[in-house]
C-alpha cells in the first residue's frame, strides 16, 4: 500500500523524519532528534495519531469542511435535495464519510503507520477535476499537524503528551 496510490495517509518514521501524506500532499513533515531506543517501536504514537485523525475528521465533515468546501451546484443541491432530503456535504449516503471515520485501511508497524480509506470517491474530490470542485476530504490544521508531531515526541521522551510543550 502507497499513499502514491491515493487513497491512504501514511505515517513513517524515516530516521528521525516524520511524514505524513495524502495524495501526495504532505500534511505534517518534521524533523526530531535523537530519541533511538523509544523509536523502535512508534505503534503506541500511531495509534493515538490514528484516533485523532478519526475525531479531527468527524469535526471536519460535522462542519462540511469548517468552511473551505464550496457550495454544491444548484442543481445538484436540487437534485439531492430530492433524493437525499437532509444529508450534509460529502455524505450523500455516508460511506465516504464512514470509510474515514472507521479507516478500512490500518496497519500499524513498529515504523511506520498506514491508515485511510480504500473509497476512491476520496480521491476525487480531495484533487478536484472537470466539473467537480476540490473538497478536501482530510486538511489537517497547522493546529493538528502540531499535535502530531507532539503525540511523537511525547512517544520518544517517554512521557504523556500533556508534558511536551506545543
Amino acid at each position: 500500500l502507497h499513499a502514491a496510490a491515493g487513497h491512504v495517509g501514511r505515517l513513517r518514521l524515516m530516521g528521525y523524519h516524520i511524514r505524513f501524506t495524502f495524495f501526495g500532499e504532505d500534511q505534517v513533515e518534521r524533523t526530531l532528534l535523537g530519541y533511538a531506543e523509544r523509536s523502535t517501536d512508534m505503534r503506541p504514537a500511531w495509534e493515538q495519531i490514528e484516533a485523532r485523525f478519526v475525531e479531527y475528521e468527524e469535526d471536519w465533515f460535522a462542519a462540511e469542511g469548517d468552511g473551505t468546501w464550496p457550495p454544491l451546484s444548484r442543481s445538484y443541491a436540487e437534485w439531492k435535495a430530492r433524493h437525499f432530503p437532509g444529508q450534509p456535504t460529502l455524505q450523500r449516503e455516508g460511506i465516504l464519510v464512514e470509510s474515514v471515520l472507521r479507516p478500512d485501511i490500518s496497519v500499524m508497524e513498529p515504523s511506520y503507520a498506514i491508515f485511510g480509506t480504500a473509497d476512491p470517491v476520496a480521491g476525487y474530490h480531495q484533487k478536484g477535476g472537470g466539473n467537480l470542485p476540490v473538497r478536501k476530504v482530510i486538511d489537517l490544521s497547522d493546529e493538528e499537524r502540531q499535535e502530531w508531531v507532539r503525540i511523537v515526541q511525547a512517544h520518544l521522551y517517554g512521557v504523556d503528551v500533556a508534558e511536551v510543550g506545543g
